[in-house]
């Protein structure tokens, strides 16, 4: 579960790094990381605390309006334990 910078949570589904990464990435500003998914598992925890970091500076409307602009498969979680 990822969190917004205005607290709401949300999860990336059906989530596949290399065919869905780079949308990810272009929606959230991040393309200086596209050459890193090559690297992926290994460099897992730099890719969760960079989408930590850019989420944490957007609104959860912000990023509904990114994601749903560039296709990208998010839900809502209403709790934290869900």
């Amino acid at each position: 579960n990822y969190k917004s910078k205005d607290g709401a949570y949300f999860m990336l589904t059906g989530l596949e790094v290399p065919r869905h990464m780079p949308k990810i990435l272009k929606a959230l500003k991040l393309d200086r990381l596209l050459p890193e998914i090559r690297g992926f598992p290994q460099n897992r925890a730099m890719f969760i605390k960079e989408l930590d970091l850019a989420f944490a500076e957007l609104t959860m409307e912000q990023i509904r309006k990114a994601f749903d602009a560039a296709d990208v498969w998010y839900t809502p979680v209403r709790k934290y334990e869900d």
